[in-house]
């Protein structure tokens, strides 16, 4: 059995498959995360079409996490029948994959997003 990430390591690892060289290392990125999409430095779904996508996407294998540099495992695992209607009570929450194929970002405003995105090509 393959060894669970920590909520900081998929973290880590979020940023650098969603957001890459777009991610800033700014304070307010590193609370706020998501605004790699909000600003347009990632190309990404949002509103209702990020939410169409995600009830539409495979969530067999996707978890979700809270950012916070949380050391504790990324064992939150998603219903795979989970569709974007429950999420939206749920304040800021990064759902993935655990190959981090795409993402679903929930952010705590409800003027901001949600986001959808998949994982950018790596060169």
């Amino acid at each position: 059995m393959p060894r669970l990430l920590t909520v900081r390591e998929a973290l880590r690892i979020w940023k650098q498959r969603f957001g890459g060289e777009n991610s800033p290392d700014d304070f307010r990125y590193e609370k706020e995360p998501w605004r790699i999409f909000r600003e347009g430095m990632v190309p990404c779904l949002a509103g209702e079409a990020a939410r169409m996508a995600f009830d539409r996407v495979d969530k067999r294998n996707a978890v979700y996490f809270r950012p916070g540099g949380d050391d504790s495992d990324l064992t939150a695992e998603l219903f795979p029948d989970t569709d974007a209607a429950v999420i939206d009570c749920m304040g800021d929450l990064y759902i993935i994959d655990r190959d981090f194929a795409w993402t679903y970002v929930h952010t705590r405003y409800p003027w901001y997003g949600p986001y959808f995105a998949r994982r950018r090509a790596e060169h």
